[in-house]
């Protein structure tokens, strides 16, 4: 999807070409310059390279910055809420393993 929500879309059947032009409706969010429904990284990029089409400088800067994080799932959402295992449980795993295999030369 392009910045702003806009999408075209072409298909073709039987012959005929059929072309569909979308604007995707939804509460504008502040600090959101790329319309994907989030105040993140991105958006500062965009206002970075062009101030004055995203509010001006510095209140274009001052409402990304005040709605930084707002929106949809950031980095990392995608764990699901898995944990991580500590260092400490990873060494007692390999430690573990390392017994094991110390057990099975001494009987072999």
């Amino acid at each position: 999807m392009s910045p702003g929500g806009h999408t075209t879309t072409t298909l073709t059947w039987n012959g005929t070409t059929y072309t569909f032009d979308s604007q995707r409706a939804s509460a504008s969010l502040a600090g959101d310059y790329n319309g994907d429904g989030k105040v993140d990284a991105q958006d500062y990029v965009l206002w970075r390279k062009s101030p004055g089409t995203f509010g001006g400088d510095p209140a274009g800067y001052n409402a990304w910055r005040a709605n930084f994080g707002i929106g949809g799932p950031g980095a990392g959402s995608s764990l699901g809420g898995a944990s991580v295992p500590e260092p400490s449980t990873i060494a007692l795993i390999g430690f573990g393993l390392i017994g094991l295999v110390g057990c099975r030369r001494r009987a072999g």
